[in-house]
């Protein structure tokens, strides 16, 4: 999903994106394609901060998600979460369903 805003709000924009994301998030130039075929420049949040989590297996993602929480809630409800606003958007993302799965959670459309 991608958004277009004109170039005079750009900094507004940003400033609201960092507030959003937080600290832990880094707002990067990627070239995105678009379902027209376009090839766009877009801003996009990568998270950098300390609870990066790489090279786990879903399995091994699934049972720290298991017992972590944040300031939020449980991490596997934040799972599920992000996972019913994708399947209501429309949006299938293998990552996504593979921790669901091992986590025996729904994807609820």
């Amino acid at each position: 999903m991608a958004f277009e805003f004109p170039e005079e709000a750009r900094e507004r924009i940003l400033d609201y994106l960092r507030g959003r994301e937080g600290k832990g998030f880094d707002l990067r130039p990627q070239w995105i394609l678009l379902e027209d075929g376009r090839r766009v420049q877009a801003i996009v949040p990568i998270y950098f901060g300390k609870n990066l989590l790489v090279g786990k297996s879903p399995d091994e993602l699934a049972a720290i998600a298991r017992t972590t929480s944040g300031s939020d809630g449980r991490c596997m409800d934040y799972v599920s979460n992000i996972a019913t606003k994708l399947a209501e958007l429309g949006i299938s993302d293998p990552d996504v369903d593979e921790l669901c799965r091992a986590l025996n959670v729904e994807r609820v459309p």
